[in-house]
């Protein structure tokens, strides 16, 4: 990259057990639990790697409503469902062969 940053998130990492249930490290602050959203993973290219991790983190924050926003800040991204299903924003880069 010349300039910007991109970062990753995700609740696959920073994960235990409390009895049961399995919790991760990203809270959502309107419940102040980990979240529960659609999201394993969320990768964003921003302007800074700074502006980068708080993107993704927000993505996975936001579950559902994390592609409206992304494309409403104009941010490159690329979300990874449990499932493994994968989305992308619409200025997400497509990747070129290096010759």
């Amino acid at each position: 990259m010349r300039r910007g940053g991109v970062a990753t998130s995700t609740t696959t990492l920073r994960t235990w057990r409390r009895g049961s249930e399995q919790l991760h490290h990203i809270l959502d602050p309107r419940t102040s639990r980990p979240t529960n959203g659609p999201w394993r993973t969320a990768t964003v290219a921003a302007e800074s790697a700074l502006d980068a991790n708080g993107a993704s983190t927000a993505a996975i924050v936001l579950g559902a409503d994390a592609i409206d926003w992304l494309e409403s800040e104009q941010l490159a991204a690329r979300l990874v469902a449990h499932d493994g299903a994968v989305v992308t924003t619409k200025p997400w880069p497509a990747l070129r062969a290096v010759a």
